[in-house]
């Protein structure tokens, strides 16, 4: 952009933004919000990822609380079936971990919003 005519004015429209959208409270109080459901479904789907053991090999897990294996059930199908896919050569701890970055990264910010309360309510 800096050898464009517009970079003086996109220049200064980024710093406006940036100034008075991005630092404003109410912006600041929604990714605090964000932050906070976003951690809270992790805390929740963390430990029924865990429970399921390896489905690549014959190491099982814990059964599982009945919140971990409901919890388990709410993870994509798609999401699940790379997770538990027998012909994966990454380590087991990556694939868990990619399991709950493909399922965060799918939510919108509404569907995120109405998971995080459904399970949160259901948690014992």
């Amino acid at each position: 952009m800096a050898v464009s005519s517009a970079a003086l004015l996109c220049k200064k429209l980024k710093g406006f933004a940036f100034e008075n959208a991005y630092k404003h409270r109410s912006v600041l109080e929604l990714e605090l919000e964000g932050h906070k459901v976003i951690h809270s479904i992790m805390d929740m789907l963390w430990p029924a990822i865990v429970s399921r053991g390896d489905p690549r090999k014959e190491i099982k897990g814990h059964p599982g609380t009945p919140f971990e294996k409901y919890a388990y059930g709410r993870i994509s199908e798609n999401y699940r079936r790379v997770f538990e896919s027998p012909n994966e050569d990454l380590p087991l701890g990556y694939r868990r971990c990619q399991l709950l970055a493909d399922m965060i990264s799918g939510m919108t910010d509404g569907f995120a919003l109405s998971f995080e309360r459904e399970l949160r309510e259901l948690r014992c």
